[in-house]
């Protein structure tokens, strides 16, 4: 649930570096995007809403594990995406699959049961492979840098003059972008646009701000206060950007992030802080490292009418154990792991070639095998959605091929 809502907090952390991109155009960074899109379209067109998706998304349960194959004292699942004309049809497989130029896409999950606590968890083992044009997750700083620059400049043009992705987003939502001594805050806001749009993600969107709300910073050791941060309240989300020296964001070699997730769920209100995870980042010779772990356990807070109301066999009913405890161990699980050896973590490892490049990415987790997953049931999507809508706006404006207002310079005269 909690690692759900991060990875959507990851998502618009990309797409704000990449309204960069929108300013520092890069044919490679559409290439590979484009690639990647195309071959989560595949995966989700074939397997949405089935089990497993869920195996593949690395959250198996229960109900899923038929589903994987015995091998030993692992349970796995594996996957390759083949060349098929334009497109791509993915494969399932037992074994291990190998990538190569028409099998470019491959998955494979390995399952451990385990138990903590006398609750049954699985150890999961996740690994991608990707190739690609040749691109790399560090090349996204030069574009955070060339982002904070625009708009801490004075006198540079709005960002909807020179964006074609948010000049798409100001299409379909009310933003704002407000500029001071002290940075920048962008925000977006659900509105009668997006309404007539994505009136199924507008409703979708209406509703989750009723439930939830979180708040998501990224910054340097030590430089808490320069750090930007996202964060969500009722149907807004806003991107707000200190003011930096030139050249702070250009090339760290680490990150820290602070989560907090606040949810009003069945009656319940539970109130998650500081949820900690560090990033480290590293190049040697044509090989890019980023690898991440979380390190930080949070606190949090149950309350609401639901406890109150109903005794805790009731309660039991329909959520995995007494909540309190179930967030207890769930965290300890994500920080810690059973074993105390760490918790969940990762290793992408970018390995440059010429013009292509190949990614694997290696993520460790343990996870709960019964989980409160409050937000799981199936939604309906927009034709187009505005997932594929916003993809399509991001890829224009690497390319360069980007909407440009009659009067926007970068520069405008003071």
């Amino acid at each position: 649930m909690v690692t759900q809502f991060l990875q959507k907090s990851i998502v618009l952390t990309l797409a704000s570096a990449l309204l960069g991109g929108c300013l520092h155009k890069s044919p490679q960074a559409a290439e590979f995007f484009s690639e990647y899109f195309q071959f989560q379209d595949a995966i989700d067109e074939e397997f949405q809403d089935t089990q497993v998706r869920k195996i593949l998304g690395g959250f198996p349960d229960p109900e899923s594990e038929k589903l994987l194959v015995a091998n030993g004292d692992l349970l796995t699942l594996g996957m390759i995406l083949s060349k098929d004309g334009t497109s791509y049809k993915p494969t399932l497989s037992a074994s291990p699959p190998k990538v190569h130029k028409s099998t470019p896409y491959s998955l494979h999950v390995e399952v451990s049961k385990s138990e903590f606590k006398e609750q049954g968890t699985y150890k999961i083992v996740r690994k991608t492979e990707m190739l690609s044009t040749e691109f790399s997750f560090l090349e996204l700083f030069p574009k955070i840098e060339t982002l904070a620059h625009h708009l801490q400049n004075p006198h540079s043009a709005p960002l909807s003059e020179v964006s074609t992705l948010q000049h798409f987003l100001c299409e379909k939502f009310e933003c704002k972008e407000n500029r001071s001594a002290e940075g920048v805050i962008l925000s977006y806001s659900l509105s009668d646009k997006t309404k007539e749009s994505f009136p199924k993600a507008y409703k979708k969107l209406k509703s989750r701000g009723k439930q939830a709300s979180f708040r998501f910073k990224v910054f340097k050791p030590g430089g808490f206060e320069k750090g930007w941060e996202f964060f969500s309240e009722g149907t807004s989300i806003f991107l707000k950007i200190p003011k930096s020296a030139p050249g702070y964001w250009a090339n760290p070699s680490q990150l820290r992030v602070r989560f907090a997730l606040f949810l009003n769920v069945y009656g319940l209100k539970i109130d998650i802080q500081n949820l900690g995870i560090t990033l480290f980042f590293k190049r040697q010779g044509q090989t890019d490292i980023v690898s991440g772990v979380y390190n930080k356990v949070p606190s949090v807070n149950i309350t609401g009418r639901f406890l109150r109301i109903f005794p805790p066999g009731v309660v039991d009913f329909f959520l995995p154990g007494n909540i309190h405890e179930y967030f207890e161990n769930y965290f300890e699980l994500l920080v810690h792991g059973s074993d105390k050896n760490g918790g969940n973590r990762f290793v992408s490892t970018t390995f440059r070639n010429g013009n292509r490049t190949k990614v694997t990415l290696v993520a460790k987790s343990e996870i709960l095998r019964e989980r409160f997953i409050p937000f799981s049931g199936k939604e309906e999507e927009d034709s187009p959605s505005l997932d594929s809508s916003l993809q399509d706006a991001l890829i224009k404006d690497l390319r360069g091929s980007h909407f440009r207002h009659p009067l926007a310079n970068l520069e405008k005269n003071p």
